[in-house]
């Protein structure tokens, strides 16, 4: 009996401790990515957004305070000033949210002894592989966990594992301390909460995935403004879902009581400084300098406002620093978009289909007609990279289709396109560029003639 019992114990069916398949893509981006941080491979050449960014974690941390009028080792370039002349206080114009969160891990760092001033390289090295790095890599496992939606194997959700943060430009700023990466990850963690709360058959346990989806959208909406769009539409789902008028109004307090937490933050962080919620660049009056018109590069006339739009819209989809001339395999996820929206799929996973499209449509439009400023460094479009990833993930719903020969080649050909782009993305996220400049061939000269360093630290403020 013990023999039969011994066999048993040897032959029974184990849970994996680690799944090979579902770490792939997770450790695949740190293995191209850790190499390339920008503090390892350029320590001296700082963008204005990142160098912001870093001036205010250290002054939280050493100073005790958001203003950065130094002295600091990372003094802001770009600050808005506030209060009258001769006791004004200057701060960063981003929002403060994502300078706060990294403020405890560089405390921590500055009680161990390590801190900018000691070893500036190794310490911002850490930051971006915590604040950036390892939420694309957590965007990574995501999707993979997501693609159980539409019922594919393993190795076909790795493979869109994968395809979500290599081809959607996310790898490109994995690289760098900025705030798009770690707001896309949140955006996409938002949409698991709510893959995981239509799973489960506990009404407790849904709303407590209905907290933490809201906790993530706000978190992603203070750290990117853009992404305040998810925040809202994704309410959406909840009152779609297939639960009682009471389950979903109950669902819905759990969404909104999760969002508290992180708003109210973002609310006591900013309002001292700006008079109300709206961080700082969107103050122009609190900034140095004003941003210049759009000026005609032949004959030198101040373009329309009408002209405008027209030219950041093309320059936004298919120019220099367009998504379909960079990422084409986003095509792809609005097709399978389509085929969601077009079969009989469940109505919150249709629903969430459309609130992916929608946000897009709503930030590119934003975007292209607010009149940010397209002139500063960076690769392809920064302010779309929050809503790349889950666009390139409904190519899941394309992939359960059949499709001919010669289209699966074609979409093999976009993929490989979109991946090699963002690579070189990688390399250079905050491109200088002059106009008509494609980014992905600056990025790729840059490879063989870096530019001049003292051109290196000449880069943006964040806007």
């Amino acid at each position: 009996m013990f023999a039969a019992i011994k066999e048993w114990w040897r032959n029974r069916e184990r849970p994996p401790m680690v799944r090979p398949w579902g770490l792939a893509a997770p450790i695949l981006v740190l293995l191209v990515c850790l190499p390339l941080l920008r503090p390892l491979r350029h320590p001296t050449d700082i963008s204005d957004n990142e160098r912001s960014r870093l001036a205010t974690i250290e002054a939280i941390v050493e100073k005790h305070t958001l203003a950065v009028d130094g002295p600091l080792y990372f003094q802001s370039r770009t600050p808005i000033s506030t209060g009258a002349r001769g006791g004004e206080r200057h701060y960063s114009s981003q929002p403060p949210a994502m300078a706060a969160l990294l403020a405890g891990p560089y405390w921590l760092m500055h009680k161990l002894g390590l801190s900018f001033e000691s070893n500036p390289a190794l310490s911002t090295y850490l930051l971006t592989l915590l604040g950036v790095t390892l939420p694309v890599a957590g965007s990574a496992g995501l999707v993979y966990r997501m693609g159980r939606l539409f019922e594919l194997n393993r190795p076909w959700r790795m493979t869109l594992a994968i395809a979500a943060v290599f081809a959607s430009g996310l790898v490109s700023y994995a690289t760098v301390l900025n705030s798009h990466a770690p707001a896309a990850f949140f955006v996409l963690c938002a949409c698991g909460c709510f893959f995981h709360a239509g799973l489960t058959k506990q009404v407790v346990r849904s709303y407590a995935w209905l907290g933490l989806a809201g906790l993530c959208a706000a978190l992603a909406a203070t750290i990117d403004v853009a992404a305040v769009v998810y925040l809202v539409l994704l309410i959406g789902i909840i009152l779609v879902m297939r639960w009682s008028l009471t389950s979903r109004l109950s669902g819905l307090i759990w969404y909104v009581a999760g969002g508290v937490g992180p708003i109210l933050l973002h609310a006591w962080l900013t309002i001292p400084i700006t008079g109300d919620i709206r961080p700082g660049f969107l103050h122009p009056e609190l900034a140095a300098s004003s941003h210049r018109a759009v000026v005609d590069s032949e004959n030198g006339d101040e373009l329309t406002y009408a002209q405008t739009v027209a030219l950041h819209l093309a320059d936004g989809l298919l120019g220099p620093h367009g998504l379909l001339s960079h990422f084409p395999i986003v095509l792809i996820g609005v097709a399978g978009i389509g085929a969601v929206l077009h079969r009989h799929w469940p109505l919150p996973t249709k629903v969430l289909a459309l609130i992916s499209l929608a946000a897009a449509i709503t930030i590119v439009i934003v975007y292209v007609t607010a009149g940010a400023n397209w002139d500063q460094p960076m690769f392809s479009v920064r302010w779309f990279i929050v809503f790349m990833p889950l666009l390139v993930y409904w190519c899941g719903a394309w992939l359960r289709k059949s499709h001919p020969a010669i289209v699966w080649v074609g979409a093999a050909l976009l993929l490989a396109f979109s991946i090699l782009t963002t690579i070189l993305g990688a390399t250079a996220p905050f491109t200088n560029t002059k106009n008509g400049e494609y980014t992905a061939y600056i990025a790729a000269r840059q490879l063989w003639r870096p530019p001049p360093a003292s051109q290196g630290g000449m880069m943006m403020a964040e806007r």
